[in-house]
């Protein structure tokens, strides 16, 4: 804080707890097939992001953080935001049916633009 502003981590990524329904949803589009039953679907990976240059994609289904298992969006949410910017954070998730571990080093939140008129 001894800049006067405070730096909020963050990955990059647009998630949704997977569902009965967002499955239902998903067959119907083909470029996003997804087998698990439970997790977080990562939707969208933001370009050039800390999970972009970790390798996540989308499609990518998150189902434990450093070993715990991850049920809910707010779960992943709650891990991001206790871990330092700087620091990496390890997601486990499935990808083509298999299962990967990343180390993901967490980022700080971009500022939104301001615009000059």
């Amino acid at each position: 804080i001894a800049t006067g502003k405070v730096d909020h981590p963050f990955l990059g990524i647009q998630m949704a707890q997977i569902t009965p329904q967002l499955k239902q949803e998903l067959k119907s589009q083909k470029d996003l097939a997804v087998d698990a039953t439970e997790g977080i679907l990562i939707v969208e990976v933001v370009p050039d992001s800390p999970a972009d240059r970790a390798g996540l994609k989308s499609g990518d289904v998150i189902n434990n953080i450093a070993g715990q298992k991850i049920t809910t969006a707010d779960q992943v949410q709650q891990a991001v935001e206790k871990t330092d910017v700087g620091q990496k954070i390890n997601l486990g998730l499935i990808r083509n049916d298999k299962q990967l571990d990343l180390a993901v080093k967490v980022g700080i939140l971009p500022q939104p633009q301001k615009v000059n008129r």
